[in-house]
């Protein structure tokens, strides 16, 4: 049995354990017989990769092999953001993309992401059937110089044409007049140099920090969370700035901080997002969200008669509601991933940190200032999660734990209702618990939200210590 799994968002795993130069290939095979069986020709795909360890090295065994089974494929010649690779599926009318990244994950993971020809994440109909062709075929490939000089591979460049989409899905007058003063992170990702490029408009001043390439990360994850973002938040302490933007190692999600150094909840960002394209903008429809992010975007929905439709955890589920309905205006979910109508149905960190930046433009308020007005319309809402190492074969019995638990585990909150279609989430009158073993690492995450970060803390206490008695038991 092949240890190549699709979770989440692709396969991932460490290097040179679990994620190996034969197994990409493999996988890769799989992915080309895929391509095959679903289209009338052979074609052409493009593969892109991070800035990770071996991440060139990856890239090209994977564009041989693709090259081996009759497909002309487009290669970056550096690391580039994975939302500039499905632009480039969509702008080149292609079969597919091939992103060799693990995203957040620390250093010693790597992964490979397959997207669709509508630049959107593999579906999990699709990487089912992916996962059903590995190992069951001999690998073809085409050694990289041969496959060049043939021009079964050639080298592609879409920087500017990419970068000009993004800034005209904004105003772009209003903006190079806001004056407006960003700090960057890149934390090391293969967005970190575009995030200045796309954002210096007119009078926006950026200040850029871990723009350089490190396989390290500096020592820590490449995920924009507060943990990692030590010298964005005391750079944001010294009040010489609006906002500061991080972008997490691929530059598909993006976290933001607010002048004082207080990390704003991705919930909240979209909330501000969603209010800015329905006030600002004029735009109505539908708005996608995960079962972890909060009931705030309800209540604003709610508010203007907006359908909200819930997904489980995984951008690739927000994906396919996306391309399913046209009438969507806007999908995130709590871990920072967003995606808007007018652009690819797939999440981009670097779209959404320009459209952040046009909303401040708009309002022409600091954004303490948006989110007491929001608290003031449609109520306070704090969300947090935690994250622990647990054995995968316990989760059954702490599911029947927790549902036995149930009103208890809510702080005397009136259960309402149990949802179990991603993990199991107790949903109360003013709170909710979420449970769920991740999808791409030997992790449960233990979602919250209340009234107060003090009573999501206490939510996430009960759930920790209930968790914690069960994986001993």
């Amino acid at each position: 049995m092949s240890v190549i799994h699709f979770g989440t968002d692709g396969w991932r795993g460490r290097i040179a354990r679990e994620f190996t130069f034969e197994r990409v290939r493999e996988a890769s095979q799989a992915i080309a017989e895929y391509l095959s069986k679903h289209s009338s020709s052979r074609g052409s795909l493009v593969v892109g990769h991070d800035r990770r360890f071996l991440s060139e090295q990856f890239a090209r065994a994977s564009a041989e092999v693709f090259a081996g089974n009759g497909f002309k494929v487009y290669l970056f010649p550096k690391p580039v953001p994975t939302p500039l690779i499905s632009f480039a599926v969509v702008q080149k009318k292609l079969l597919g993309g091939i992103v060799l990244t693990a995203s957040h994950n620390p250093p010693e993971f790597h992964g490979l992401k397959f997207k669709e020809p509508s630049g959107s994440s593999a579906s999990p109909r699709t990487t089912a059937a992916i996962e059903r062709s590995l190992g069951h075929s001999r690998i073809l490939k085409v050694p990289f110089q041969e496959a060049l000089q043939r021009k079964r591979i050639v080298w592609l460049q879409m920087d500017r044409v990419y970068i000009a989409s993004l800034r005209r899905r904004v105003d772009q007058a209003r903006l190079k007049n806001s004056r407006l003063k960003v700090l960057a992170d890149g934390l090391y990702g293969s967005a970190a140099e575009y995030l200045p490029l796309v954002l210096s408009l007119g009078s926006v001043r950026v200040d850029a920090l871990h723009t350089h390439r490190d396989v390290l990360f500096g020592g820590l994850s490449p995920e924009p969370i507060p943990p990692n973002l030590g010298e964005l938040i005391q750079g944001m302490r010294r009040g010489l700035y609006d906002v500061g933007f991080a972008l997490d190692g691929d530059g598909d999600r993006f976290a933001a901080i607010l002048p004082g150094g207080h990390f704003l909840p991705p919930t909240k960002i979209l909330a501000l997002l969603l209010l800015h394209f329905v006030e600002n903008k004029g735009l109505r429809g539908k708005v996608v969200k995960t079962v972890s992010s909060s009931s705030l975007i309800d209540r604003i929905a709610s508010a203007f008669d907006l359908e909200v439709l819930e997904t489980p955890v995984g951008f690739k589920h927000i994906s396919e509601k996306m391309v399913a309905d046209p009438d969507f205006l806007i999908g995130g979910e709590e871990s920072g991933g967003m995606g808007f109508r007018g652009s690819l149905p797939e999440r981009d960190g670097l779209l959404s940190a320009l459209l952040f930046l046009e909303m401040m433009a708009f309002r022409r308020k600091s954004i303490t200032r948006l989110l007491k007005e929001l608290d003031q319309r449609f109520g306070s809402s704090e969300t947090d999660r935690i994250d622990l190492h647990y054995p995968k074969e316990r989760w059954e019995l702490l599911v029947r734990r927790v549902r036995k638990e149930g009103e208890k585990l809510l702080l005397g909150d009136s259960l309402l209702d149990l949802k179990g279609f991603d993990g199991l989430k107790l949903i109360g009158k003013k709170s909710w618990l979420l449970f769920r073993m991740s999808g791409t690492e030997p992790l449960l995450r233990i979602y919250a939200e209340g009234p107060s970060l003090p009573h999501v803390q206490r939510l996430l206490k009960q759930g920790r210590s209930l968790a914690l008695k069960e994986s001993r038991t």
